[in-house]
């Protein structure tokens, strides 16, 4: 699906997620061999 996506048929919050989508991934390619975390720690939820 993604390899037939044209930009120019995309709505801007598609662009957008696309970006968010290779923005994690380039992380993700930065990221050290054997890293214990490669993303930051996910906030904690509070308890109602």
């Amino acid at each position: 699906m993604l390899r037939d996506a044209r930009p120019d048929g995309l709505t801007d919050g598609e662009r957008r997620e696309l970006r968010l989508l290779f923005n994690e991934l380039a992380m993700l390619a930065r990221a050290r061999p054997g890293a214990a975390r490669v993303f930051p720690p996910l906030p904690s939820a509070r308890k109602a």
